[in-house]
């Protein structure tokens, strides 16, 4: 008070303390706060106009700036096994150790793709342009006469995630899990041919899909309820 405060700074004074004296000094002004004021101070909150502090509100900005994904409606609210979800998650961030990505690391690969030794393996051809991958989908869709998973119907795209997205159309949680399924599937196909020199037919690759879609339904999943996907689907 009385600018008293001014006197404490007096002892050991260097210019590195007068600069921070200074700026300190002239953010008082500019806030125009009186130093010899008496009154109590407030804590206003200020993301509340009421000024009072809520969790709401605080929960709120801990998120503040960040970009809204599309990943809680497309994976992580659907039915599936952990696993396969966080599978999915790193297919559609482009993480799985497919060859190309090994490539990218200068790792040992096989540079061709496992299922059709055509092209170079990426995910998005693995999945989406491979043609046994291709046929697959083709019979999943006949399958469980969902059509939005039939390769016909899909627009020409390069992005992964607008690939998944056309894959699982307008099927409702049940399409969602069914593509997550094929995806699954698919992935342990490729790894058998790749870790056990163990080749399936596609019709073969459908197969397991139906015997698994009937485990998933026993665990819980209302989705491939009854046992027949054709009707859960379609429904």
């Amino acid at each position: 008070m009385n600018e008293s405060w001014i006197g404490d700074i007096a002892y050991n004074l260097n210019h590195e303390l007068l600069s921070e004296y200074f700026k300190l000094w002239t953010a008082i002004e500019t806030a125009g706060i009186d130093l010899d004021d008496t009154s109590e101070d407030k804590i206003t909150w200020t993301l509340e106009s009421s000024g009072e502090y809520s969790a709401k509100s605080a929960y709120a900005v801990q998120f503040a700036g960040q970009i809204s994904s599309n990943y809680p409606a497309l994976i992580w609210n659907v039915w599936a096994p952990p696993k396969c979800k966080f599978f999915v998650w790193l297919l559609l961030q482009d993480r799985l150790w497919t060859a190309a990505r090994l490539q990218l690391r200068g790792w040992k690969n096989n540079y061709s793709c496992a299922l059709c030794e055509r092209n170079l393996e990426t995910a998005q051809h693995l999945y989406f342009e491979c043609p046994y991958s291709r046929l697959v989908w083709q019979l999943v869709a006949s399958w469980s006469s969902c059509n939005s998973l039939n390769p016909a119907s899909w627009r020409d795209e390069r992005d992964l995630e607008d690939r998944y997205s056309q894959a699982l159309g307008i099927g409702g949680k049940r399409g969602k899990t069914l593509v997550i399924l094929t995806l699954w599937i698919m992935w342990n196909r490729r790894n058998a041919v790749i870790f056990r020199v163990c080749w399936k037919t596609p019709q073969a690759a459908v197969t397991e899909i139906k015997d698994t879609a009937q485990q998933w339904s026993l665990a819980g999943c209302k989705a491939f309820r009854p046992a027949t996907v054709v009707q859960s689907v379609s429904e």
